[in-house]
């Protein structure tokens, strides 16, 4: 794993364990985290998001290694999730123009899918997209977002298995589980920012997300029936 990765997935995290608990509208208010986040801390964020956005490519995108750069998709919604983490929206905040610039590449051109379908592991990154893009719709309702994002949606349920999981490519055949978690997540943060997801399709994830899980251990095989 490059240290690119390894900074936006720690900022993901260390961000998100800093914030406080958003309140979704029309329902009773979480518990507030009273965690703060320390001056150390702050600055080891915020020079972590100085670095990822001196790293963004002119046409909006992120990826530093050459395999980064063979899938940008992936790489520019994680980066996005990064900065929302932080409470950078599209020209709002430190790197809103970083972030708006990332949204414009996710969008641009999408009829439902994001990136080539007929890439070896699509999933993965129309998965991470959509999560991305189905966070900056639930805190700006931007019209040019869910359109999009709804396609995107209606792409994923209808690329799901009799098993309920998903794989590589947007074709109800086989499945695994690390695709699958990818596109529960993205189901929920759209679902959360009101997009329609039906129940059926939760359940037959969730389904398939059991079916995984090793008894014996208490972990989870990468297909059913396989170690953990």
């Amino acid at each position: 794993m490059s240290r690119y990765i390894i900074i936006i997935i720690s900022i993901s995290i260390v961000s998100v364990c800093f914030t406080e608990a958003a309140d979704t509208p029309g329902k009773r208010p979480r518990p507030r985290d009273n965690v703060k986040v320390s001056p150390a801390n702050e600055m080891i964020i915020d020079g972590a998001l100085k670095y990822l956005a001196g790293k963004q490519n002119p046409d909006g995108s992120w990826g530093v290694s050459s395999r980064e750069r063979q899938h940008p998709v992936a790489i520019t919604g994680y980066t996005l999730m990064a900065f929302q983490a932080a409470g950078n929206l599209p020209n709002e905040g430190k790197y809103g123009k970083n972030v708006n610039d990332g949204m414009k590449y996710l969008l641009k051109g999408t009829q439902g899918y994001f990136g080539n379908p007929s890439s070896g592991q699509y999933m993965y990154g129309h998965g991470i997209a959509s999560i991305a893009l189905g966070e900056l719709y639930g805190k700006t309702r931007s019209k040019v977002i869910r359109g999009k994002l709804e396609n995107a949606i209606k792409l994923i349920i209808a690329s799901q298995n009799a098993q309920g999981g998903w794989r590589y490519r947007p074709v109800p055949r086989d499945a695994d589980i690390s695709v699958t978690v990818l596109q529960v997540v993205a189901l929920r943060a759209a679902k959360n920012a009101g997009i329609n997801v039906p129940k059926e399709t939760i359940d037959k994830a969730v389904g398939y997300v059991r079916a995984c899980y090793h008894p014996g251990t208490g972990g989870f095989g990468y297909q059913p029936g396989s170690g953990p």
